[in-house]
């Protein structure tokens, strides 16, 4: 059994109980139930952290502590509602099942205390998101990628951590926040970067107040600090190596692995800016079609291309290419063509049309390439 008196400044202070024995416990909002249960489990060595349940006995129910947030849902319970002791029973699992206090987010427990009793009970892994706790280390820390690194740095941190903050002053040469709880709780927790040497690549933490004094608070993980960026960086080489991931496979990717709630717009812009940047940006490219017909006509002689667009307003209306071996090739083919089209679900809707013909063995022959756009 737990008891745990209101010491809010220094942390709550409890009384660990289990059969006939107790050690001292002094608890705060960040404490971690892996670290719990693994000083229960090296003080008795008859507990297994796999069958080991934290329960609280209030308004004849049971509450279940069965990861971080739920212990920080407890925390603030006792600072809030000015509950004066909270009593906490440590079982065995093959006890009644009770209601779980808050939201169960991912938890791990470690090898070392217990054994494993049957391969078969799996646990989940900790969160990726983990990582982010040393987005931001302090004084001195570099980012070679200059502002937008820093701020992408800095919200994952936020996010991790559970807090939000304010830009006091944001630009390419320097960046102050805040907590976002400094007016009205007046939270000292600041940071201040800029260039070294006037040198994006040198930019840098010169300042930082990394201690929050605006009393207890918990992570927020359904209404995080995100921005677009952010999850841009996370899902770059996803996005590399599934380019036709959807907005909801991010949604689900960033709930199981990062134990974030992200909204379906954070996941759309996010997945397009990911690939703009893996594969360029859409409207660039077609600016670039006057070059690359001028190229193909250098490098393959012979070759047949007709760009079109619009006098007016110069935007692109159709491109039909036929490389000088196609053309060379078709001579040989069945007099047979089949045409194909390809509906294309970009950002700018278009349709790709192909000429296949067979050639004496049976084989599948490309002659030409027609592309045109159909938003009109």
């Amino acid at each position: 059994m737990f008891q745990f008196c209101r010491n809010i400044d220094k942390g709550i202070l409890g009384n660990v109980h289990y059969n006939n024995s107790s050690f001292g416990f002094q608890f705060t909002i960040g404490s971690s139930i892996d670290v719990l249960k693994r000083l229960i489990c090296q003080r008795w060595f008859d507990i297994n952290p796999l069958h080991l349940e934290l329960v609280i006995s209030r308004d004849d129910k049971e509450y279940v502590l069965d990861s971080d947030q739920s212990i920080q849902y407890m925390v603030c319970f006792v600072a809030v509602q000015h509950v004066d002791s909270i009593y906490i029973v440590a079982r065995r699992s093959d006890a009644p099942k009770s209601l779980v206090l808050g939201n169960n987010s991912s938890t791990t427990t470690s090898s070392n205390c217990g054994s494993l009793e049957s391969e078969a009970e799996s646990h989940s892994e900790p969160h990726k998101s983990n990582a982010w706790e040393n987005c931001i280390t302090g004084v001195g820390q570099r980012f070679p990628g200059g502002a937008d690194e820093f701020r992408t740095s800095l919200k994952k941190y936020a996010i991790h951590n559970g807090f939000k903050f304010e830009y006091k002053k944001n630009s390419s040469d320097r960046i102050t926040v805040v907590c976002s709880r400094h007016k009205d709780k007046g939270c000292t927790w600041r940071i201040h970067a800029s260039p070294k040497f006037k040198l994006a690549k040198f930019f840098e933490i010169r300042k930082m107040v990394a201690e929050h004094t605006c009393g207890i608070t918990f992570k927020d993980l359904r209404n995080p600090q995100m921005t677009s960026q952010v999850v841009k960086s996370t899902v770059l080489d996803l996005i590399r190596d599934r380019p036709l991931t959807k907005p909801s496979d991010i949604i689900d990717y960033f709930r199981r692995e990062f134990g974030v709630t992200l909204s379906y717009y954070f996941a759309y812009t996010g997945k397009s800016h990911a690939i703009k940047e893996v594969h360029g940006d859409d409207y660039a490219s077609y600016q670039q079609l006057a070059s690359y017909t001028n190229s193909i006509m250098e490098s393959n002689p012979g070759s047949y291309v007709v760009l079109e667009v619009d006098e007016s307003t110069r935007k692109f209306q159709r491109i039909f290419i036929s490389y000088e071996a196609c053309i060379y090739g078709f001579n040989f083919c069945r007099a047979l063509i089949a045409l194909d089209g390809c509906h294309l679900k970009a950002k700018y809707k278009g349709c790709m049309l192909s000429a296949t013909g067979t050639n004496g063995d049976g084989g599948k022959f490309t002659s030409f390439f027609f592309f045109f756009l159909t938003h009109w």
